[in-house]
């Protein structure tokens, strides 16, 4: 099935959130800088680390915690199951009839052209140890993919319908050693299509000029975090200041930039050469499957840092604000970097075609150097999606804490980066000692309105936590809604 650049982004439909907000119970609420502590507030407010856990435990330690999101402004409830059946088709090989694979072609088409953007994350090891006398510190390790992507009407149509015959009109054919010339027509016969050795374009192509408007931008990091928070000054009830410091090493596990504007067309990548032997790899890399990559601990691509600087105040033991700055460092790469072709050869060579898998040929036309040209290798470093947050929360009783933030992006170039500010308000309520439901509102810029969701049950006063969230719950209840988000978290341990 001929899914184009989709497929990586199909992939995480289930799985989806904003990577800036990294704990399932910030996802839930949508605001975190002003409550969440332990190893939840690493990349987000440091100095939080100094205010105690909030339980009588004074360590904490948690895995197997996962939040995602994709988007794209065409998703819609029938479109979204038939994402999933696209899903389907490509893992589970589950086939479907004609109708449905055009259906399911129809609207990956109109994904492409919309534009869609993804991310998944995963924390696979997290602790956190917080004293009233030392302070707080924090480690993790954690997993971050992000993709974004849009094509033009015409590349659209070139990898998810028949368009392709509108640009070929005749063929090179190889059958039992001998060659023949024959029309490039759709409806061709399987083993025809098969022995094609060439395609013979009908009119020059200028493949940047094709694609104008189209982008595509993958990356795949690995981060190593560290965090350390305490009380600076305390004023009896009245006053109690907090700073916080903490940083991460980034090791790049792959990363691919595409760009068609009107100055032309350019391809960097950054993949692993344990993986791949070729000079572009597929771009369905997929953090599902390790060996997309060439397992767990492949080569890495890149390597970098970000930093970051925090400080909050507990106002009459009710009232915390806090002012963050995030991520701040870049990650540098060795990539490999191609151009457009200014003309295409009229006489493409091609080892057979399988309408099915457009992608792959494309790819290999690149890696020929047929419509795009390998300039060579470089060194290049980019800069972190940093952020600048501040906000905090207000505590009335025990069992209610409300929270506002306020998040802006530093670069908005890379594909871990929020494209544009925005603002949340966010609510917990704990019922009862085992409970929490949490709720809010976040928007803000491109992004429209969006109302989290999500609980927390607890075990042995806290010793024990499993949660459960979306970003969207509009999602669940509205055609129209734009993103789909999940949160989870099944063991938080506290001792």
């Amino acid at each position: 099935m001929k899914i184009g650049l989709l497929l990586p982004l199909l992939s995480l439909t289930f799985f989806t959130s904003f990577a800036q907000l990294n704990s399932y119970s910030a996802i839930s609420r949508g605001t975190s800088i002003g409550i969440e502590t332990d190893y939840h507030c690493l990349g987000v407010n440091s100095s939080a680390l100094g205010w105690g856990s909030g339980y009588q435990f004074k360590n904490t330690f948690g895995s197997t915690e996962f939040y995602g999101w994709f988007q794209s402004d065409s998703l819609a409830k029938d479109k979204f199951k038939n994402a999933y059946q696209l899903l389907r088709s490509q893992y589970d090989t589950k086939e479907y009839d004609p109708q449905t694979n055009e259906n399911l072609m129809r609207n990956a088409e109109t994904y492409a052209k919309a534009g869609v953007s993804a991310q998944v994350n995963t924390s696979l090891l997290n602790y956190s140890f917080q004293g009233k006398i030392f302070g707080g510190i924090a480690i993790s390790i954690s997993e971050n993919y992000a993709m974004r992507g849009q094509l033009n009407t015409e590349s659209a149509e070139l990898l998810f319908t028949n368009k392709w015959y509108d640009y070929f009109d005749s063929a090179n054919v190889v059958i039992n050693q001998d060659t023949n010339r024959v029309a490039f027509r759709e409806g061709m016969a399987e083993d025809t299509l098969a022995a094609l050795v060439s395609l013979h374009l009908k009119d020059p192509l200028n493949f940047g000029a094709l694609t104008n408007g189209s982008y595509f931008k993958m990356g795949w990091n690995r981060y190593y975090s560290v965090g350390y928070g305490r009380k600076l000054l305390g004023l009896d009830s009245l006053f109690i200041l907090y700073g916080g410091i903490g940083g991460r090493v980034i090791q790049s596990i792959a990363r691919i930039d595409y760009v068609s504007q009107n100055e032309g067309a350019s391809l960097q990548t950054s993949l692993p050469h344990s993986a791949y032997s070729t000079d572009l790899a597929s771009l369905q890399i997929s953090p599902l499957n390790w060996k997309s990559v060439g397992g767990y601990f492949s080569d890495p691509v890149g390597f970098g840092y970000g930093l970051d600087f925090s400080a909050s105040a507990l106002l009459f033991r009710k009232i915390r604000v806090a002012m963050a700055v995030n991520n701040v460092g870049r990650v540098k790469y060795r990539q490999k970097v191609y151009k457009e072709k200014e003309i295409v050869p009229q006489e493409i060579s091609i080892d057979g075609f399988d309408p099915d898998k457009v992608q792959e040929k494309v790819q290999t036309l690149i890696r020929g150097g047929q419509i795009m040209e390998y300039v060579g290798e470089e060194t290049f470093a980019v800069n972190n999606a940093g952020t600048f947050q501040v906000g905090g929360s207000f505590q009335p009783i025990k069992q209610i804490q409300i929270g506002i933030e306020f998040i802006a992006p530093f670069n908005k170039e890379n594909p871990f980066a929020l494209q544009s500010s925005i603002y949340s308000l966010g609510m917990e309520v704990r019922p009862i000692r085992w409970l929490s439901v949490m709720t809010g509102y976040w928007a803000g810029g491109a992004y429209q309105g969006q109302i989290p969701v999500g609980i927390t049950l607890r075990k042995g006063n806290g010793a024990y936590e499993f949660g459960i969230g979306s970003r969207d719950f509009l999602r669940f209840i509205k055609n129209q809604s734009t993103m789909i988000s999940m949160a989870f978290c099944f063991a938080r341990v506290r001792f």
